[in-house]
């Protein structure tokens, strides 16, 4: 069922690639990054003492401070490229380690019988999900050697197979294709079909660019819908012009010569914005020209089944400010609202302008389209002084004529809890929503003047305040508030049970703030550790779920949270089955620990309590190599191709 369920996420995840215009092939090289910053160094230190050589005798002292600053920068700089290269180099030692127990493993299953490989149930090696790596030639070539079509070897491995289909999108396995290849084209139609859905998958190789020698070779196979958007294939494309499919072909940027000669043939109107936003962005001065021949093309044409330009999806795209200047009346201003380019700011400007000199029926008659939708802008950092003018409008306003803005307006609850919006909630506060605010970790000084508020108010003052007030609840999240949270705390703790809990659910949530990543809730966390460990059990059932969760806690990243846990563990371990089963959920998060593993300490807390390790978690954790070497009986190895 496993390996079904995961040829059918490798077909659906494939074909997702395709639409996104092979995004999966842009290369990543880590050693070549490292070289290339070690490289830059020594140019610097290079440049460095040529121009020392320059220096004047008379600015000696000045030299000798320059090149002990330059000395500090490089040493500083080459501190930084020597941890990054320890980190690719351990990483890649790990993906060896691992490549080795895969390999040892493969022996051992070769080794089984049917039947004591198929006692195995799904713990055995994954070889569809090993046929999307590309760092596994080697192995791969080896299995397709060592795989045959006899009764027997098809009795004992099934589906268990190399995926030929997924093999199809790799982009360094041409060598196997090509012999997989000739393969099915030496087999009768009768042995092809038999091959089921275990084959060439024609579909994906169309779309790999690093496959246009197979393709060349193969052009009766060819899916040219695919190959329209393949970035690689255009020389092919112009050779095979009457098989171009105009819709995909559209958005492949590297066909920018075809379509300019092609206008009355593109097609921009489909359902991958995505390929349209990036082939316009990295497009943009060729791609404007073209637009604006396709406009005036455009004007003539009548027929209602003709796609047009989509004009919504222009107006959400990036980098296409002089388009949309030349032709404001195209835009559609509730997607330009959603815009994050900077230069969209006039734009959306002069039309806030326009919108005020309206009467109020020439605004009501405005499709909703076309304004510009202000609960969206808010969302925009890059809209703040826009913004600003925007809240000096709407201040003006009467309260009926503020009402009739409806949703159209400034949206101060999402405002409430942004970076960029501080200064102009300083300006209005007012308006600021304290239950949003109570979670911007920037508002720190707004928050703080505002507890001092609430303090100075009346019981009946800060009753009627309603919501209107600082939520303890939700800033017991707030990484930045944590001195704020300990004074809190303080309060709290000086409470009568009466007045304490007449609070309601407006106080620190402890749940939550074993959540908050401030390192310095440590000590809140060992406060809090101390009051529940004197609680009786009915006590500690009081409290309601506001306790500390030792689930949440197991993800915090405090080093000094180690020593926090382990003493936690040792608790849970003097329990009773009955009495551990009582904690529910609030325990030790042993399979969080055992996959995301990051800290060598908890690695350590994970080799002194192996009984508690969650084996298949583990199997997909990379820092986790000494455990899994020392454990191979425990490891799930349908899933450890995921470290590679």
């Amino acid at each position: 069922m496993l390996n079904i369920f995961f040829n059918s996420a490798i077909v659906a995840i494939a074909s997702f690639i395709l639409v996104m215009n092979m995004k999966r092939f842009k290369r990543i090289n880590r050693f070549n990054r490292v070289n290339n910053v070690t490289n830059e160094e020594d140019i610097d230190i290079i440049n460095v003492s040529n121009e020392s050589d320059d220096t004047n005798d008379t600015n000696d002292t000045n030299y000798i401070n320059d090149i002990n600053d330059t000395n500090d920068i490089n040493e500083s700089k080459q501190n930084k490229v020597s941890e990054v290269t320890d980190v690719v180099n351990e990483k890649e030692n790990n993906k060896n380690e691992i490549l080795k127990l895969i390999t040892d493993r493969i022996e051992y299953e070769n080794s089984l019988s049917i039947d004591e490989y198929f006692n195995l149930r799904n713990n055995k090696i994954n070889w569809r999900a090993l046929s999307a790596n590309e760092k596994i030639f080697k192995l791969l070539k080896n299995r397709v050697d060592y795989e045959n079509n006899t009764e027997e070897y098809m009795k004992k491995y099934g589906e268990n197979r190399i995926d030929w289909a997924t093999l199809s999108l790799n982009r360094v396995e041409s060598e196997l294709l090509k012999d997989r290849i000739v393969y099915e084209n030496g087999l009768s139609e009768k042995e092809y079909e038999k091959l089921d859905d275990n084959k060439i998958e024609w579909t994906y190789l169309s779309g790999n660019p690093y496959a246009i020698e197979l393709l060349n070779e193969n052009l009766d196979k060819i899916d040219w819908n695919t190959l329209s958007q393949n970035k690689c294939a255009i020389t092919m494309l112009k050779a095979n012009f009457e098989k171009i499919v105009w819709e995909s072909i559209s958005y492949n940027q590297n066909a920018i010569e075809i379509l300019k000669e092609n206008v009355e043939k593109i097609v921009w109107d489909n359902d991958y914005y995505c390929l349209f936003e990036e082939i316009f962005i990295n497009n943009l001065s060729e791609l404007t020209d073209l637009f604006k021949k396709k406009i005036e093309y455009e004007k003539n044409i009548t027929d209602e089944k003709y796609k047009k330009i989509d004009w919504r999806r222009l107006s959400l795209t990036q980098n296409t400010y002089e388009l949309l200047k030349t032709y404001p009346d195209k835009i559609v201003w509730k997607n330009l609202s959603k815009n994050k380019d900077p230069a969209m700011i006039k734009l959306l400007n002069d039309r806030f302008e326009y919108e005020k000199k309206l009467s109020k029926d020439e605004y009501s008659k405005l499709e909703f389209k076309n304004k510009i939708d202000w609960h969206i802008l808010t969302q925009n950092n890059n809209a703040i002084q826009l913004l600003k003018s925007r809240a000096q409008y709407e201040n003006s306003l009467s309260e009926e004529e503020y009402e009739n803005l409806g949703d159209n307006k400034i949206f101060w609850e999402y405002l409430s809890d942004t970076e960029y919006g501080i200064e102009l909630l300083k300006e209005y506060p007012d308006k600021i929503v304290w239950k949003y605010l109570s979670a911007n970790e920037y508002a720190i000084e707004l928050l703080k003047e505002r507890i001092e508020y609430e303090n100075g108010l009346s019981k009946e003052e800060y009753i009627r305040l309603g919501d209107d007030k600082i939520d303890w609840l939700i800033i017991s999240l707030n990484k930045n508030a944590i001195e704020l949270i300990k004074d809190r705390v303080t309060y709290e703790n000086g409470l009568s049970n009466e007045e304490y809990n007449n609070l309601g659910i407006n106080k620190i949530y402890w749940t939550y703030l074993s959540r908050n990543k401030n390192s310095s809730a440590i000590e809140l966390f060992k406060e809090r550790l101390k009051y529940e460990k004197q609680l009786s059990k009915e006590e500690y059932i009081m409290l309601s779920g506001n306790q500390l969760a030792w689930d949440y806690l197991s993800k915090n990243k405090n080093p000094e949270i180690i020593e926090f846990l382990r003493e936690r563990i040792e608790y849970e371990n003097s329990l009773s089955k009955e009495e551990y089963n009582s904690l529910g959920i609030n325990i030790i998060d042993w399979k969080y620990l055992s996959l995301n593993s990051r800290n060598k300490s908890i690695i350590n807390l994970l080799k002194e309590y192996p009984e508690k390790i969650d084996w298949r978690n583990l199997s997909m954790n990379e820092n986790a190599i000494e455990l899994l070497k020392a454990n191979p009986e425990k490891i799930s190895w349908n899933l450890i191709h995921i470290l590679l």
